[in-house]
């Protein structure tokens, strides 16, 4: 191999660290902001019981994740093996989507419950609806929950998901 040869090799090194970079960190920004939209930490915060920074790990997690895959690249464009490199940040992926995964597990329907809600217009802010024991008038509809308050005055906490698959009464706001 010539020195041109490996001066270009170096020089498409670089410009794939570079790159790699710059995506790592559009990653960053869009997960974070996909689980800001999901709420995940309040999610996660009501399971748990205290304080988790779900979105700021999970963001930060992802833009490493594309950091290694550039230095991988890199490396690859110098010639260097990468197999066990490649084998453990296959393992970290299936880990990490298989806890991100297990973490939103009631999330994930209660969000997708808000998005058909939001979709085809069933709630607006000010209908009365009965569900099971709960009636009330709509307060809030977010994208995981729709808050209810009811005669006596409480607000109540329905999940999306709820208002998706259980049959409930509605009567339209005024």
């Amino acid at each position: 191999m010539g020195p041109i040869t490996y001066i270009m090799q170096v020089i498409l090194a670089v410009i794939a660290l570079l790159i790699g970079s710059s995506i790592g960190k559009m990653v960053e920004k869009t997960v974070k902001r996909v689980l800001h939209e999901l709420e995940a930490n309040a999610v996660l915060r009501k399971v748990v019981g205290a304080k988790v920074l779900l979105e700021e790990a999970c963001s930060i997690a992802a833009k490493w994740l594309v950091y290694v895959m550039a230095v991988i690249i890199a490396l690859k464009q110098l010639g260097i093996e990468t197999l066990a490199l490649n084998i453990f940040v296959g393992a970290i992926i299936l880990f990490s989507t298989i806890a991100l995964l297990l973490a939103l597990r009631d999330a994930i329907p209660n969000a997708v419950g808000g998005l058909l809600i939001f979709h085809r217009g069933t709630l607006r802010k000010g209908d009365i609806i009965r569900l099971k024991d709960v009636e009330g008038r709509v307060h809030e509809i977010s994208l995981l929950q729709t808050i209810v308050e009811t005669k006596e005055g409480d607000m109540m906490y329905i999940p999306n998901s709820a208002l998706v698959s259980e049959l409930f009464w509605k009567k339209k706001a005024k």
